[in-house]
């Protein structure tokens, strides 16, 4: 082989090889990257065992008490700016609240006394154990979920007997509560979709010293839309949620992590049993980019 030959063959060999080391550790970064997004996604969204995550599915109407006008439009900006970049349903002007923040430094009192005048406000299925936890919470923020199902992501309809046991937290002997005209849940697909009927958000002033208001309306606008653990997170992946966890420099607002697990979640399909994949694999796509 001519000595010209031989070494357009050993470039050839050594670029193969170079863009097989590339390769290689592409797929290494990616799959590195992927158990991060995993992690983060099963460590953040609270499941319950369904095959689909609660969200809220009919128009969330955001209510916030306790600030001046101008803070509170502030806030409430926040919220609806997120809610409209992951595609959340937003109800118009003139809506009945369902999504509550409030600001006070007496957290406390004010919920003692909201449940005193409306013994309604919280879904006592569960018994009231997990009420009076949520009012003696130390944390800086209280947040309180009420959940139920719905046909087709729609809100439920107490309009047949065994919708109205459902949505009393009565399970129908032989069914599962819930019955709706499209039929009943697959191992593929589920008829039924757990929604948000109600958020309720506390906020401690007293415990606000060092955080900034976009913050604030970062923190809310993510535990509001989406039922979230507040627990510690082990700063593995970017989030808002590490505000109160004595990180150094906690974020300023929504990070790309959380902005692409919000818009994951309301992007997914609450009928495919797939749903805890499409998320992930679309968390992965945005985190990737």
């Amino acid at each position: 082989m001519p000595a010209a030959a031989r070494l357009r063959h050993r470039a050839t060999r050594q670029s193969a090889a170079q863009l097989g080391q590339v390769t290689i550790q592409a797929l290494r970064e990616r799959n590195k990257l992927k158990s991060v997004v995993d992690h983060f996604v099963f460590s953040t969204l609270v499941w319950f065992g369904h095959d689909e995550y609660p969200r809220w599915n009919a128009p969330v109407c955001p209510l916030v008490a306790g600030l001046t006008r101008e803070q509170g439009d502030f806030i409430l900006a926040r919220i609806t700016q997120a809610a409209r970049a992951a595609h959340v349903p937003l109800a118009g002007k003139g809506c009945h609240a369902n999504l509550f923040v409030m600001v006070t430094s007496r957290p406390h009192l004010l919920l003692r006394l909201w449940w005193a005048k409306d013994r309604t406000m919280y879904d006592t299925r569960n018994g009231i154990a997990p009420v009076q936890q949520f009012i003696a919470s130390r944390r800086p923020i209280h947040v309180w979920y009420n959940a139920g199902l719905g046909c087709g992501g729609a809100p439920l309809s107490p309009s047949a007997p065994e919708n109205a046991l459902a949505a009393a937290g009565v399970l129908v002997e032989g069914g599962g509560g819930v019955v709706c005209s499209q039929g009943v849940d697959t191992l593929l697909r589920n008829v039924t979709a757990l929604g948000f009927s109600s958020v309720i958000i506390v906020v401690d002033t007293k415990q606000l010293r060092h955080v900034t208001f976009g913050q604030l309306g970062a923190y809310v606008a993510l535990v509001g839309l989406a039922q979230v653990n507040t627990a510690v997170h082990d700063g593995a992946a970017p989030t808002i949620l590490q505000l109160f966890q004595g990180t150094d420099h906690p974020p300023q607002d929504l990070t790309v992590w959380d902005r692409a697990l919000l818009y994951a979640l309301y992007n997914s399909s609450p009928a495919s049993t797939l749903q805890v994949s499409e998320i992930n694999a679309s968390v992965l796509k945005k985190i990737a980019r």
